[in-house]
């Protein structure tokens, strides 16, 4: 009744008080204050009561332990990142707090942008006797005069000083090139432990933010441990798919995760863009195993040499084996192109995959020159050939034997094998990679893909790296892979 009495007497001021209050309780409002035109979906209702919660276990030093899987672009770094380190240490401003990403760069970007909304006018009001240290030099490293602190890094980078009340780990995987990598997940993951778990204070929580790169991340790790040991630290998982692939509480199968931001339609179209290995970690937080088994024959469509659509763009990529002895690689070659067309129901263009004219043997160096030299010639389309280690002496020798005849470029490949294959495999998958029937190499093809092992070091690959070739010279949709050098 008194607060009834309160509004009618001066509603605007009272009900901005009530704001302000409610900014203090809560994350939501505070973001909406930060942020003008913020909407939140009820997924970010839900994430809000998550940190909130895990606020309040920090104050009571119960080690709260929090993972949040959700797509890219789905506001979780807005209110996880950015605005609830603000927010937590407006309520606790003698909390410390670390906050790393994939690099420096990014980590103390997130740690300014947390700096930015502490010295918004709309934090004053919500906390109006919090105050900075009088002097603090660093955006991505600043002090409360409470004697709290934010702190900004990357992975591998230096955290000295003070422990943290409050350690945030957003995305330590920076793209799908690092996911693939051993080294890179091995180097996340002993940050994490070796790093970041050590600087935690007694009772101080942890949060991982990030959308599923390989069931090995650091989230793929933890949860395997809590899999394998009961006893193991318990996370608390908050995770949820941008379309959903079953009823749910709050949406139905099929229905997006914040349609106000990206529709169900939207989301299909990215889903086809990206193919389905990047659509089900990254979007669905699925991330699927390698080896064994990577390939299905059954992804490729044989179309007859007049059903290739004209005006294609042509290419040959060549990987090399140099030696002709039993124990040696195949040199192997294939022309590819790529074509981007509008799929049946589909809004925009996808990019479409052609293999033809496959060659594969085990000759001596003059031999495989002069036949590599003669094929070029006759083609008259863009070649390119490894020129990675000793193999560089090999692309000159035979941009030298052709020189005028035929266009040659000397790669260099800077990736992983499955780095370079993973864009057109996902095109494969989708049912979009066509294998002309114009000779004998679709079966040895077909059966090299089925047995290949991406983890194996010893094993049939040459055919796979040559198709990598020359997708990557074709137009890789965004896969950048390769350095050219042309002549």
């Amino acid at each position: 009744m008194w607060m009834l009495v309160m509004v009618l007497l001066n509603p605007e001021r009272e009900l901005k008080r009530l704001e302000v209050e409610e900014a203090r309780q809560h994350l939501i409002p505070y973001v909406q204050g930060n942020v003008p035109g913020y909407q939140p979906g009820w997924v970010h209702q839900e994430l809000s009561a998550e940190l909130e919660q895990f606020s309040r276990d920090v104050v009571a030093r119960k080690s709260p332990r929090l993972m949040i899987f959700m797509p890219p672009r789905a506001g979780k770094s807005e209110m996880a990142s950015q605005n609830f380190p603000a927010w937590h240490l407006g309520r606790n401003p003698d909390h410390n707090i670390m906050l790393t990403s994939y690099n420096s760069a990014k980590g103390e970007e997130y740690s300014e942008k947390a700096l930015d909304y502490a010295k918004s006018e709309w934090h004053r009001e919500v906390y109006p006797k919090w105050e900075f240290k009088s002097r603090h030099s660093k955006r991505a490293d600043w002090k409360t005069a409470a004697g709290g602190r934010m702190m900004g890094s990357g992975v591998g980078g230096s955290l000295t000083g003070r422990g943290a009340h409050i350690a945030i780990l957003d995305d330590l995987i920076k793209n799908w090139e690092e996911a693939l990598s051993k080294t890179m997940r091995q180097k996340a993951w002993d940050f994490y432990t070796s790093t970041v778990r050590t600087r935690l204070a007694p009772g101080g929580g942890i949060i991982f933010i990030m959308t599923r790169w390989h069931v090995d991340d650091v989230g793929g790790r933890l949860i395997q441990q809590m899999a394998e040991n009961p006893a193991a630290r318990q996370w608390r998982i908050f995770k949820y798919k941008a379309i959903a692939d079953q009823d749910e509480p709050r949406r139905k199968k099929g229905e997006a995760l914040h349609p106000e931001r990206y529709s169900s339609a939207e989301l299909r179209e990215i889903e086809q863009d990206v193919g389905p290995r990047v659509w089900i970690s990254l979007y669905q937080q699925e991330p699927r195993p390698d080896g064994g088994q990577y390939i299905k024959a059954s992804w490729f469509k044989r179309i007859e040499p007049a059903d290739v659509p004209r005006k294609l763009r042509w290419v040959r990529f060549w990987d090399l084996a140099v030696q002709a002895r039993e124990s040696s690689n195949h040199t192997a070659s294939f022309q590819v192109a790529v074509e981007r067309k509008i799929p049946e129901g589909g809004t925009r263009p996808v990019p479409y995959l052609y293999i033809r004219g496959g060659h594969r043997w085990k000759k001596n160096w003059p031999e495989s020159k002069t036949s590599i030299g003669l094929i070029a010639e006759t083609e008259k389309v863009a070649v390119g050939i490894e020129a990675n280690s000793a193999f560089d002496i090999a692309a000159q020798e035979i941009r030298e034997a052709v020189k005028g005849k035929a266009h040659i470029q000397a790669i260099t490949v800077s990736s992983d094998k499955l780095s370079r294959a993973v864009g057109w495999l996902d095109i494969a998958e989708a049912g979009r990679c066509y294998l002309v029937d114009d000779g004998s190499w679709i079966s040895p093809f077909l059966a090299e893909a089925e047995a290949w092992d991406p983890l194996q070091r010893d094993q049939e690959d040459d055919q796979i790296d040559a198709v990598s070739g020359g997708y990557g010279m074709a137009g890789s949709g965004g896969y950048n892979i390769f350095s050219m050098n042309k002549e």
